[in-house]
């Protein structure tokens, strides 16, 4: 399997990039506007397709922006900052939940198991990092792959770098 991006080639890719929304490369507007799609920062979106162009990582969105869009709704709201033969071709984490039992009460599961759930599902992915601004505590099991953003401050430059260092092995 090989794709071609511009000057890079992926081949056999082994890596991977959880990605959320609200906090990494979205700023939520507390006053609702009208055109919510607006609200995501080029700048950022930019520095997330350099993440994955220099790690050589496809995109999985973990965010619950999953639930708004299909595959090509999802690559359109990205382009052409974050081009679509960057999302990893299972695009997504599953969406789990649980029902409790007699009530129509659905709970959803935290976004640290459904991450699991799609690894068991994806093996050959033996690397990956996850970008989000939920607390740690929402990825128990996967803390040292976490790079927490900032609700305002976002996917930066330095958390760029903690990144790359993450998927390099912490070698550079």
């Amino acid at each position: 399997m090989e794709k071609n991006l511009g000057e890079k080639t992926f081949e056999n890719v082994m890596k991977a990039i959880f990605l959320d929304f609200d906090g990494v490369i979205r700023i939520p507007v507390p006053t609702g506007g009208a055109n919510i799609e607006a609200e995501f920062c080029n700048e950022r979106k930019l520095r997330v397709a350099r993440f994955a162009m220099e790690s050589q990582a496809r995109i999985v969105i973990s965010s619950d922006w999953r639930h708004r869009y299909d595959w090509s709704g999802m690559a359109t709201l990205l382009e052409p900052l974050i081009p679509r033969e960057l999302l990893h071709s299972d695009w997504m984490t599953p969406v789990l939940a649980s029902a409790h039992p007699d009530t129509t009460i659905v709970s959803p599961i935290p976004r640290g198991a459904e991450i699991l759930s799609w690894l068991a599902r994806n093996p050959d992915v033996t690397d990956f990092v996850i970008l989000d601004d939920m607390h740690s505590k929402e990825f128990p099991l996967m803390k040292e792959r976490l790079v927490s953003c900032q609700l305002l401050d976002g996917f930066t430059e330095e958390k760029l770098e903690l990144a790359l260092r993450l998927l390099r092995g912490g070698n550079e």
